[in-house]
């Protein structure tokens, strides 16, 4: 296909250069693409969108190095490249790309690239700050420590960006409470890799991670994670960094943390926050077990008025 005929069909250039920009080597889009993506160019960041998003691709390049100054305070580490943000409005061309209806940004660390659905992820309860901040800890992560666990990964960017993820989910903050209560919860080893892919699975995994790291940073400080980073920066084990940097193995901390959400004060402030939910789940009970009561007692008077009727052979 010609760039002639690829301008006649925006949506199916718009997928070629996803495409382009998230399965190959970046490069530029230039010539036929030119008039697709707008382009602006700080020393700090560069910001590709499309036309209509030129005021969002301002307010990013702006917001950009405030960002990354605190991301560097907070985890310990610097944001030394240059990233690419690219900024898109087409959510069905997104989705296809992601192969998720929930994800509203992801990162490429390999190639220092953030991708952003930006109408989504600058809606309640996202804001493009939060969005930024936490896609660039993805980035500055990768930089430093290339084989960290996923959920330590998607943790501390959790942790890090106000306890914001690139997931929009009405499950969200629920879903770890019903796990645990019902001992679903998943071991922090399956995780390393690859998140589940079903919704629930996804929200849960989401959800674990951001309390792990939760829970290091109120039991053993906030900067007993940029402390686990350094180590890892310096090649040392996720074993041997956990145990320098908090004096357990991977596997204590887990079981710490499980022990810390299943007490009754996280389960009394679990029931407080969903007490309209439990309300009414155990209303629709009741309402149950009286129809089921009913007829119980329908078909037992039934039984009696039978009984009670004589037959014609009894006269």
């Amino acid at each position: 296909m010609n760039p002639a005929s690829r301008r006649g069909h925006p949506r199916a250039l718009h997928g070629f250069l996803l495409g382009i920009l998230l399965l190959t080597l970046f490069s530029l889009p230039t010539g036929a693409y030119a008039d697709q993506l707008g382009s602006l160019q700080t020393p700090a960041v560069s910001v590709y969108y499309e036309q209509a998003l030129s005021g969002a691709a301002r307010e990013i390049a702006a917001m950009y190095s405030p960002v990354k100054i605190e991301l560097e305070t907070t985890l310990g580490l610097h944001a030394d490249f240059k990233p690419t943000a690219v900024l898109l409005k087409d959510r069905a061309a997104f989705e296809q790309v992601t192969g998720s209806r929930l994800i509203v940004a992801y990162a490429v660390p390999g190639k220092m690239l953030m991708v952003f659905d930006y109408p989504r992820a600058s809606t309640d309860p996202f804001s493009a700050r939060s969005i930024l901040k936490h896609e660039l800890c993805h980035l500055i992560l990768h930089r430093h420590v290339p084989s960290i666990p996923r959920w330590l990964d998607e943790g501390i960017c959790q942790w890090a960006s106000e306890g914001l993820a690139e997931l929009l989910s009405e499950r969200r903050g629920s879903s770890l409470s019903w796990a645990s209560m019902g001992g679903l919860l998943m071991p922090l080893k399956s995780l390393d890799l690859h998140f589940p892919q079903d919704e629930r699975g996804l929200v849960l995994a989401y959800d674990q991670s951001r309390s792990v790291v939760d829970y290091i940073a109120a039991r053993y400080g906030r900067n007993s994670i940029p402390t686990i980073l350094t180590s890892l920066e310096h090649g040392m084990s996720l074993e041997d960094a956990f145990r320098v940097s908090l004096g357990v193995s991977p596997s204590e901390l887990e079981r710490q943390w499980r022990h810390s959400i299943g007490t009754w004060p996280a389960i009394l402030a679990f029931i407080m926050a969903n007490i309209y939910t439990i309300l009414f789940f155990f209303a629709a009970l009741s309402t149950v077990a009286g129809y089921v009561r009913y007829r119980i007692r329908r078909r037992r008077q039934l039984r009696e008025l039978e009984e009670e009727v004589p037959f014609p052979d009894d006269f």
